[in-house]
Order: C-alpha cells, then sequence, then structure tokens
C-alpha cells in the first residue's frame, strides 16, 4: 500500500474523459436571477471561496479543494 500522499495525487493519462463538474453555495437574494448573479460574482472574484468542487465520470465522485490541491487530499 503507498503513502497517503501518493494516494492523493491524481492519475494522468492522454484520453480525454467527460466529466460533471458542480460547485454548490447557499445564496440570499430577493430572486433567482439576483442569486445567480452573486454565485457568479463569488466565482469569479480573486479572493473568491468557489475553490471546492464536486467531479464525476461515471459512478466515480471526488470532492476537490482546489485551494488545497497541495499536501492534503479531500476526497
Amino acid at each position: 500500500m503507498g503513502s497517503p500522499e501518493a494516494e492523493c495525487r491524481p492519475v494522468e493519462s492522454d484520453i480525454e474523459k467527460e466529466y460533471r463538474i458542480t460547485w454548490t453555495i447557499d445564496v440570499s437574494a430577493t430572486s433567482p436571477e439576483e442569486a445567480a448573479r452573486k454565485a457568479r460574482d463569488i466565482q469569479l472574484r480573486e479572493d473568491g471561496i468557489a475553490d471546492i468542487f464536486t467531479v464525476e465520470h461515471g459512478s466515480d465522485r471526488h470532492e476537490i479543494d482546489l485551494s488545497a490541491i497541495e499536501g492534503r487530499c479531500v476526497d
């Protein structure tokens, strides 16, 4: 069995696959459109918190924290 660090490293391949990526956030707003705009603003901010994504391929599901990708595994 390998080290935990080795298990966290992504397996790279030359073959591209189709992935479903989702990002979830709770936003207070006065309308669905305003909620969508607020969420989009958060995604685009340099200091934004849109760093954790759910990545799915078939039955595989991973939680990827891009802000902490170095040094720790979150899935």
